[in-house]
């Protein structure tokens, strides 16, 4: 590969082979032939933050550009730089791999055509394979390898335009019978954030090949954490995982490092915490059988443990512990865990503030709210940085003696990329009537240039102006702290947190949804529309956030919540007597499926972009 750089003169050089245990070792060679900094590892099992940084490092490297980087003679990668990164390589060196995986490779190469020539080796064994390599069969390495005897006569070689005439092999489908998706499975399967007995098992109607090797899982590191699992496990469900962060591993790589490394830790970190659909718990390590872990998974470890070499997951020779920070791109802009440096201090003061707001609340607020207003000052305070901010921690123990165990400070603008915390919250307070003609003309307008019909672009419009109708409640207006006289959509609270504390305050039984009681007003105001619309309209207000398509939890009583008793014998009818069931049904054979779930995509898309908006 150095003659090869070389020959180019200046450019880099790529390398790629079929796994990732071996580019981690030539990785390592040439490194200690060329220098670690002149060369790049890239790989699928790295977190996308590594690759992100990497990239914000070597700019001209990962754009084409006509100044190309200078410092990287190598970088050596497995298929991950096949497809999805604009590189122009001066030259490659690779692995045997299928036809059309080799065409994709050399497409890496002299892409913008400022060279004379750019030279692609490929790596053969001595006579056809017989065995598998990395992700790939020996059949469709078989045929890479006769076609590639085939272009190696040819002084063209991979020339794009030599390809056309003489294409590579396609490769083997590894799932001969696919499996037909039958309407009352594709029904099921637009029941998104409903409550599951069971996952809903996608991959076995998207992929391709449904063999267990190739599944994977995700590990996080986090440190500090608190030496008390109960208290660690608080503080992980306060700083939720972000993507940027996990790394993914194979299933058998995951049970070696919990087996030969974490198991046999010193303690407190000798504990893996699991997330599994959302839901976090504690994994329990004292069976012989080993832990129970399913493709899917995130298992979260400290970060004290030597498991990462270059920036891979690996259960031997691991290196020092590394980045470990917690969250990619500053989502929180600090945590606060007692025992480390001088978070004590913070976490005493917090806790003093907390107390003293606790026994002496300001006039006009509720205890919770100055209990939470003190800590954020305190958290604040502590915090370099200009956003606005949202202090996280326990609940407050009763014993003033106990130390605070951890403190967390959320930027504010994070919020706004949750799309539950959006229907209450912005920052200001937006009146209800400015809101949902704001979606609704946005969903109409969405669906115009989706190309919609005028008469469905009309049915989102009329969804988007009824669909927050519910919140017209005056125990969920009491929610958003309206004004007498005043309708709010989105609360005016200084941050997220607040409506959800007040919510506990109010006479709304747990599991109300105001998009339930929206499905009453709506009915009401569209009695005189043509069936057909009007079934259709209900429905996209009903499930406008994701719920409702197998039916709500709650009867007309608790929708209603004391509220005027009008509406009663219409909302018994939708909830009580199963008209709400029927019309889901009728819709579905009217409308179809999927034009059913295409149509409350784009409502919920516009409804999420005008409240990011801040309206």
């Amino acid at each position: 590969m150095r003659k090869v750089a070389e020959r180019d003169g200046v450019g880099t050089v790529g390398c790629i082979v079929n796994s990732v245990f071996t580019a981690r070792e030539v990785a390592r060679i040439v490194g200690d032939s060329c220098g670690d900094e002149a060369v790049i590892l890239w790989v699928g099992p790295m977190r996308p933050r590594d690759l992100e940084s990497i990239r914000d490092s070597h700019r001209e490297l990962f754009t084409a550009v006509d100044d190309r980087d200078r410092e990287i003679r190598v970088i050596v990668s497995t298929q991950t730089l096949e497809v999805g990164v604009d590189i122009d390589l001066a030259a490659l060196v690779t692995e045997l791999a299928p036809g059309s995986s080799l065409a994709q490779r050399a497409g890496r190469v002299n892409r913008l055509g400022r060279r004379d020539r750019g030279d692609c080796v490929v790596l053969l064994p001595d006579s056809v394979p017989t065995a598998s390599t990395g992700p790939y069969q020996q059949d469709e390495l078989a045929d890479g390898f006769e076609w590639l005897k085939r272009r190696a006569d040819d002084p063209a070689g991979f020339a794009p335009i030599r390809l056309v005439d003489d294409p590579p092999p396609p490769r083997a489908r590894r799932r001969p019978v696919l499996s037909r998706l039958e309407l009352g499975t594709a029904q099921y399967l637009s029941s998104t954030s409903e409550t599951e007995v069971g996952d809903v098992e996608l991959d076995f109607w998207i992929r391709d090949d449904l063999r267990d090797n190739d599944l994977g899982l995700g590990m996080v590191r986090r440190s500090p954490l608190p030496v008390d699992d109960i208290d660690a496990l608080a503080l992980l469900r306060a700083t939720p995982i972000v993507a940027d962060e996990i790394y993914p591993v194979k299933i058998n790589t995951a049970r070696d490092v919990v087996e030969s490394v974490i198991r046999t830790a010193r303690q407190p970190f000798a504990r893996v915490f699991r997330e599994r659909a959302g839901e976090l718990e504690i994994v329990d390590l004292s069976g012989l059988e080993g832990i129970e872990i399913r493709p899917g998974d995130i298992l979260i470890v400290d970060g004290e443990h030597r498991i990462v070499d270059n920036q891979v997951i690996t259960a031997r020779d691991g290196e020092a512990p590394g980045d470990t920070a917690w969250a990619a791109r500053g989502r929180f802009a600090e945590v606060f865990v007692d025992g480390h440096a001088a978070d004590w201090i913070t976490l005493r003061e917090t806790a003093e503030a907390m107390y003293d707001a606790r026994e002496n609340p300001p006039e006009g607020m509720a205890d919770d709210e100055a209990v939470q207003a003190a800590a954020e000052r305190v958290l604040k305070s502590r915090c370099d940085t200009d956003r606005p901010v949202r202090g996280t921690v326990p609940p407050l123990p009763d014993d003033q003696s106990t130390r605070l165990g951890w403190a967390v400070v959320t930027e504010v603008d994070a919020d706004k990329t949750d799309e539950e915390t959006r229907q209450v919250w912005t920052g200001p307070p937006v009146p209800l009537q400015k809101h949902r003609i704001a979606v609704a003309e946005c969903a109409r307008e969405l669906g115009r240039k989706l190309g919609l019909s005028d008469l469905l672009a009309d049915v989102l419009y009329s969804a988007g102006l009824l669909h927050d109708e519910g919140k017209r409640h005056s125990e969920f207006q009491r929610i958003l702290a309206a004004q007498p006289g005043e309708v709010l959509a989105k609360s005016g609270a200084r941050d997220a947190g607040v409506p959800r504390r007040r919510r506990s305050g109010v006479g709304l039984v747990r599991g109300w949804r105001h998009e339930q009681l929206s499905v009453v007003y709506a009915a009401a105001e569209l009695e005189s529309t043509p069936v057909e619309i009007r079934d259709l309209v209900l429905r996209l207000v009903g499930t406008s956030h994701g719920r409702g398509r197998m039916g709500f939890a709650l009867g007309s009583t608790d929708v209603l919540a004391g509220e005027t008793q009008q509406w009663s014998a219409l909302a018994a009818e939708l909830f009580d007597e199963g008209s709400w069931d029927e019309l889901m049904e009728a819709t579905d054979r009217r409308w179809g499926t999927w034009t059913c779930a295409y149509l409350e995509a784009v409502l919920r898309a516009a409804d999420c972009m005008v409240s990011k908006e801040g309206s």
